[in-house]
C-alpha cells in the first residue's frame, strides 16, 4: 500500500505539475529525484516474492541511472554559460 502511494508521488513530479512541486521541492533535482527512485526500490525488497525482488533491483538500477544522467546533464548545463 505504502508503495503504491509513494509510485504515485513519483508520477505527480513527472508531470511537473506547479501545485504539487510546491509542496515537494526536492523532486526538482536528478539527485533527490534518484534518491527517491532508489527509496522506491529497496520498498519493493520488502514485498513477497521472486518478481518484487527483481522490480526492486531494476527499480534502483534505474534510480542509479537517474543520478548519473542528472549530474551529466548539470556539468553540460553549467559548461554552456
Amino acid at each position: 500500500m505504502k508503495f503504491r502511494f509513494f509510485s504515485i508521488l513519483l508520477v505527480l513530479s513527472e508531470f511537473r505539475i506547479d501545485r504539487f512541486l510546491r509542496y515537494v521541492n526536492f523532486m526538482k533535482h536528478g539527485l533527490a529525484r534518484g534518491l527517491y527512485i532508489i527509496f522506491l526500490g529497496t520498498l519493493m525488497f520488502g514485498q513477497e516474492g521472486i518478481v518484487e525482488i527483481i522490480v526492486g533491483a531494476i527499480v534502483i538500477a534505474l534510480g542509479v541511472l537517474y543520478i548519473i544522467v542528472g549530474r551529466k546533464m548539470k556539468y553540460k548545463v553549467e559548461g554552456e554559460d
